[in-house]
């Protein structure tokens, strides 16, 4: 995360109050909570990389180490928390960041207000994709919370209101309304990717360019019934915005490929409207979950209209049994539709079938493993271009962690 004003502020200040109600604990809660977590994951694939662009010769470069500390005061009406995190995915290793920084106030059951570097509520498992003890497979969902678009979904600058309200006695109907910035940065993976793409346009020419997330914003609503069923509709807007820093070299003007641009220009903005549809069933021992996304996409390269450029839908079903107190198991089944000029033109349609299974070691340990079956190239590890696909018929992969948690 790249330190802006807003960001210094208000994470400045979490980390105050933080230590400051470690060292003063009549103002806060009997302890301060703190988790330290982390994994190791193990991956290999044929034909085509699986999350991990070196996974067709068995990769292990897939880690994360974190820590959360948090306190809450009032009566545990205030919290106030942060979370910093080491990932290593692939190629791209990041030094140790903030992931989430906020401070919540709870007026009552019916509203509470959170201001900072907010986890993003996106479906059922955004909040807890980084937990693992919330669920049996290794990762959420990939065709609802793909981990090489994490950046635009898992976090926001941003205000949220959120409420639970008793609907009679059939149940809780629980809202969120957010406005923000998407936390994308010139140090975002994302950013550097399209960098990296953008700059290959001319040989040994670096443009630099400036990327950041303008006003984005959504809402959610989560209906759960006293017989522990939920069904979900959310609605989420992103923009994102890349701008040159300097004026354009006057020679790439003259050549006709680029227009006079100068320092603030935009080079390309991008808008995307997301709607997910999610029902889950909790009964006894099973948990039986299915979500829907629906993403439009358009682009506007140079400050011109803006058109159409992708669209994608997606779902899953998944079922989860839970054995015994240490193992569990899951099987789940999952579609991308694509449609749209930047992503691969030949395969629009991908298929992605996987079972696992899931053993605790004790309270701190667990150990998971998975197989995962796919038709097609979507779920190819790279940066979204799609450009590393060798085979879009059946391949699978093997997926091994061992995650802890203190």
């Amino acid at each position: 995360m790249k330190f802006t004003k807003l960001n210094t502020i208000y994470t400045s200040l979490i980390c105050i109050l933080v230590i400051f109600s470690t060292l003063n604990p009549s103002y806060s809660s009997d302890t301060l909570d703190f988790h330290v977590f982390g994994s190791q994951t193990a991956i290999y694939s044929n034909d085509n990389d699986y999350l991990v662009d070196d996974s067709q010769d068995g990769a292990g470069s897939f880690q994360e180490l974190g820590l959360n500390v948090s306190n809450e005061y009032h009566n545990s009406r205030l919290f106030i928390g942060m979370q910093v995190l080491a990932r290593r995915f692939g190629a791209e290793t990041k030094k140790i960041d903030i992931d989430w920084a906020k401070i919540r106030y709870n007026f009552n059951p019916y509203i509470t207000l959170s201001l900072g570097l907010n986890k993003n509520k996106f479906g059922f498992s955004n909040e807890s994709r980084d937990i693992d003890s919330t669920r049996i497979s290794i990762l959420a969902p990939q065709e609802i919370y793909q981990e090489r678009l994490r950046e635009m979904v898992f976090a926001s600058q941003s205000l949220n209101l959120d409420g639970n309200v008793p609907i009679s006695n059939y149940g809780t109907l629980s809202y969120h309304a957010t406005i923000g910035y998407p936390n994308i940065t010139n140090s975002s993976v994302i950013s550097k990717n399209f960098n990296e793409k953008f700059n290959s346009i001319v040989p040994g020419f670096a443009m630099d360019i400036d990327y950041s997330g303008k006003v984005s914003g959504g809402g959610l609503l989560q209906f759960t019934t006293n017989n522990n069923l939920s069904f979900l509709f959310q609605k989420r807007n992103n923009r994102l915005n890349y701008n040159i820093r300097d004026n354009l070299n006057p020679t790439l003007v003259g050549s006709g490929m680029f227009p006079p641009l100068q320092g603030g220009d935009s080079i390309l903005s991008i808008k995307s409207d997301i709607e997910v549809y999610g029902i889950k069933y909790e009964y006894e021992d099973w948990t039986f979950t299915s979500e829907y996304l629906d993403i439009d996409s358009e682009q506007s390269v140079f400050g011109a209209a803006y058109t159409p450029s992708d669209s994608t839908s997606a779902y899953y079903f998944n079922i989860d049994y839970d054995w015994n107190y240490h193992f569990s198991s899951y099987l789940k089944y999952g579609h991308v539709g694509h449609n749209g000029t930047t992503k691969f033109p030949d395969d629009t349609e991908s298929t992605h079938t996987s079972f696992g299974v899931r053993y605790d070691i004790n309270q701190n340990f667990t150990l998971k493993s998975e197989y995962h079956l796919f038709k097609g190239g979507y779920f190819v590890a790279g940066d979204g271009t799609f450009q590393n696909i060798e085979s879009i018929n059946s391949w699978d992969a093997v997926v091994f962690r061992l995650a802890f948690v203190y």
